[in-house]
């Protein structure tokens, strides 16, 4: 007689699934948190790449202002000399 179910020589019991389902839920629970830890970094690593473009942008914009302030400053003492050689005849 042929039979369509496959044996395995263990039946499913109530009690069976009532022993398994603490670690299934367990498990499902690691899982998901993964999920979300994994996609918290990928998002931690845009904003960290966001940040790291801010600066690099703000140090250019820095840079800049430097080499302005420093012609200021040039200009300033040429213009004290004058005044001081204009004062002095």
């Amino acid at each position: 007689m042929a039979t369509d179910k496959p044996t395995t020589g263990h039946n499913v019991t109530l009690e069976g699934i009532k022993a398994w389902l603490p670690l299934l839920l367990m498990l499902a629970t690691l899982l998901v948190s993964l999920g979300v830890v994994q996609q918290r970094v990928a998002q931690v690593e845009l904003k960290t790449a966001e940040n790291t473009a801010a600066i690099k942008t703000q140090s250019t914009a820095n840079t800049d202002m430097l080499v302005r302030l420093t012609r200021i400053e040039t200009d300033i003492a040429y213009i004290r000399e004058s005044l001081e050689k204009m004062q002095e005849k």
